[in-house]
């Protein structure tokens, strides 16, 4: 998903949160969409992440979930490491 650059920036400076649309999803110009999963799946937290060259955007991404993961800032509640998993297969993937 694309957004224009005044509605990035209304979000982005921190001037305004996101609304809790229907149905208890968060809308931005109108498409739904879940912010947990950017935290749960590796294919929505990469997506338009740039590869550069030898996948090293998407290496760096993947290296700061682990960092911010190991932190406790992305403590998803699930005990059985299925969320770390798939993010350490994605990174896999890439090698």
């Amino acid at each position: 998903m694309y957004l224009d650059k005044p509605t990035v920036n209304k979000y982005a400076h921190g001037n305004h949160l996101l609304d809790f649309g229907y149905n208890g999803v968060h809308q931005l110009n109108g498409i739904r969409w879940y912010a947990e999963d950017l935290a749960l799946v590796p294919e929505t937290y990469l997506k338009n992440i740039d590869p550069e060259k030898n996948q090293f955007g998407l290496n760096a991404a993947l290296s700061l979930w682990f960092q911010l993961y190991h932190q406790g800032y992305l403590d998803t509640g699930y005990t059985d490491k299925s969320v770390e998993l798939s993010f350490h297969n994605a990174r896999e993937k890439l090698a």
